[in-house]
């Protein structure tokens, strides 16, 4: 869901190019997040020691430093970078389920009726989220909890995406059972985690998990007899058609060859 909020964007670019140039402005911009959050909470560590939370290191920075009229910049830049994620990852959601499982199981239902159905599970996720609070403030630091999150929800995904991209005989039915059975093996683990179990490094975790649901694509694709088709087979990433699109772009300075 967090990758579609990204091809979401990058499909209304005006062409390809516009496309990369775009996805490789946004790379760039992930490059000075060593300025401008370590630095400021390592200097937050030496300004005031006595911080309890490590979460409250950016307001006491803003609220201590700053000038009033630059409070109130950062704030609003704040509040815009949040709703933007807010809104896009919520439409995600709702595209994700409407198009890919509604629209599928019913593809009777008219545009007003899949539109109707958008709206409803937007509001359903926006009450999940709610709800879903108290347990983003069972973690210690916010860090902690979206680095534990991650490492037991997207190793599946990462699995099917490795294995679909590079191994030609990976199938449907072997992502479709390797993503649901990765995510009942997470939710078991972060299961017996939270009732005290001895846990690994979230980091071991993400790599056990992701191994499992390699291993269960791998058992569940041999034993398929549904092989990809040829033209699927296009979508496998091989040294032959790096080469076919290389041939079809024109030739650039390395400095200026975005691909």
């Amino acid at each position: 869901m967090h990758k579609s909020i990204y091809c979401t964007k990058v499909l209304g670019a005006k062409s390809i190019d516009h496309a990369r140039w775009g996805s490789l402005l946004a790379g760039l911009l992930k490059l000075p997040v060593l300025f401008l959050m370590v630095y400021p909470g390592l200097m937050a560590k030496v300004v005031f020691p006595d911080l309890e939370t490590p979460d409250t290191v950016f307001p006491t920075l803003v609220s201590e430093l700053l000038p009033s009229g630059l409070k109130g910049l950062v704030l609003a830049g704040l509040m815009a970078a949040i709703m933007s994620s807010i809104d896009s990852t919520l439409h995600s959601a709702s595209t994700l389920i409407t198009l890919d499982f509604v629209q599928k199981l019913k593809p009777q239902l008219t545009t007003v009726q899949l539109t109707k159905i958008g709206k409803f599970v937007t509001l359903l996720f926006m009450i999940i989220s709610i709800l879903w609070v108290p347990v983003v403030a069972s973690f210690e630091t916010l860090f902690m909890y979206l680095q534990s999150a991650l490492a037991y929800l997207v190793p599946p995904v990462v699995a099917v995406f490795i294995l679909g991209l590079f191994w030609p005989g990976a199938t449907n039915k072997g992502a479709l059972w390797g993503m649901v059975g990765g995510h009942i093996a997470a939710i078991l683990t972060l299961f017996f985690v939270s009732q005290g179990f001895e846990s690994l490094h979230f980091l071991e975790i993400a790599a056990l998990l992701t191994l499992f649901a390699m291993i269960l694509i791998f058992i569940i694709s041999n034993f398929d007899p549904h092989k990809i088709t040829l033209e699927q087979r296009n979508y496998i990433w091989t040294r032959e058609n790096l080469k076919i699109i290389e041939s079809k772009l024109p030739t650039k300075i390395w400095w200026q060859d975005y691909r």
